[in-house]
């Protein structure tokens, strides 16, 4: 008679997954956004990670209701990679990519006078630049841009001109009212923003532009953000 062979023991339960916090999964995120140069593995990094955002604790992050809103300066996107360093050069930005007091509330205003060379004065000036600097509630608060900061945003576009062949002709005048100062349409979801550009026939340059934009996110930001701009 043939022995009947025993079946291995089971081993030990494997525990359950801990959820990730909101700071753990941005960090995760902005680590494998960081891999990638050019928009299309940026865009597919996006796509494929954003599935890790069903380990979040729903209650450590709320999820936010779908809504559309009119984005003022939403072409700021198209130098979203430059913003980091620019930020942390005027001292806007910790190390860490964290804005400390009042940073976020400067970070803003400089963003604003890039994009049109003038100071904002109404919530709807900011409304999408704060959604691009993760700030969820305008405050109120309307700061001067120093000098020095005006300087350096002066210096950041003609560094944008001159790496960008095909936009000097535009100048520094012209980039930003032809590109900067764009209007939009932001709908905000759960797990990623959608920006809807306005098209302009000038946006034929974007073709050779050497940077990719199609998918924004920094550190300070809560959730990714995909640019449709046709």
């Amino acid at each position: 008679m043939q022995k009947k062979t025993d079946e291995p023991a089971a081993g030990p339960k494997q525990a359950p997954t801990a959820p990730l916090s909101a700071p753990e999964l941005k960090a995760k995120l902005a680590r494998f956004y960081d891999r990638f140069t050019d928009e299309a593995s940026v865009q597919r990094a996006v796509r494929e990670q954003l599935s890790v955002r069903r380990s979040i604790d729903p209650a450590k992050e709320a999820e936010p209701k779908a809504a559309k809103r009119p984005a003022t300066s939403a072409g700021l996107v198209l130098i979203a990679p430059y913003l980091p360093v620019f930020l942390r050069n005027l001292g806007l930005l910790s190390p860490t990519g964290t804005f400390e007091g009042n940073g976020a509330t400067k970070a803003a205003m400089t963003l604003h006078f890039l994009a049109t060379g003038r100071d904002a004065e109404t919530g709807d000036d900011l409304f999408f630049i704060q959604h691009l600097l993760g700030v969820d509630h305008d405050n109120g608060e309307r700061l001067p841009v120093p000098a020095p900061h005006k300087d350096e945003a002066e210096r950041l576009l003609g560094s944008i001109i001159a790496n960008w062949p095909a936009a000097q002709s535009l100048k520094v005048a012209g980039l930003r009212e032809a590109m900067l100062q764009r209007g939009g349409i932001l709908e905000k979801a759960s797990d990623t923003d959608q920006l809807q550009v306005s098209p302009h026939p000038i946006d034929v340059l974007l073709s050779s532009i050497p940077w990719g934009f199609g998918a924004v996110y920094h550190p300070w930001m809560a959730r990714p953000m995909v640019v449709d701009w046709p």
